[in-house]
């Protein structure tokens, strides 16, 4: 019913699920589907968790799935969450590496994220992080993206 309407799926999912979900993506690659909050990701400032790592790489080819980049401040190690974009660089590596910037969609977690630090802490992590990359890629993860994720109309 989603593809007949074209309506995206968004799904809160762990690691533990994200083969799953590529396989429902191959099964039904007309259905966008939104991974919430980078699938649960613990951050420690370290490499990625190896299942979690596994399941991106498994979403990768699944060119119908985005991945929301929320969810790492509130799933930080060190609270409140560290305001340093290297301690969460490995771990959005990974997403760029898996998911590519044309699949990435901003998203600030609000009013979750501020529990550990203030709204703006997200943003300015990401925006840190994409800042050498342009104008045009950071467009795309802001709000680009999440127009095409999700089939937004003009109003």
């Amino acid at each position: 019913m989603l593809i007949e309407r074209d309506l995206s799926l968004d799904l809160m999912v762990h690691r533990e699920e994200l083969k799953n979900l590529a396989g429902l993506a191959r099964r039904h690659p007309a259905l966008r589907i939104i991974v919430n909050h980078t699938a649960g990701i613990d951050v420690d400032g370290g490499e990625p968790d190896p299942v979690w790592t596994d399941g991106m790489r498994e979403l990768s080819n699944c060119a119908n799935v985005f991945c929301k980049l929320s969810g790492m401040v509130e799933q930080a190690a060190i609270q409140p969450a560290p305001a340093d974009v290297e301690y969460y660089r490995s771990t959005i590596d990974l997403l760029v590496e898996t998911i590519g910037v044309e699949r990435l969609l901003y998203s600030s977690n609000w009013t979750p994220c501020e529990q550990v630090g203030e709204y703006a802490l997200t943003l300015n992590i990401v925006c840190d992080y994409f800042a050498d990359a342009g104008e045009e890629v950071l467009e795309k993860i802001l709000w680009r993206n999440s127009k095409e994720a999700y089939k937004w109309l003009d109003r």
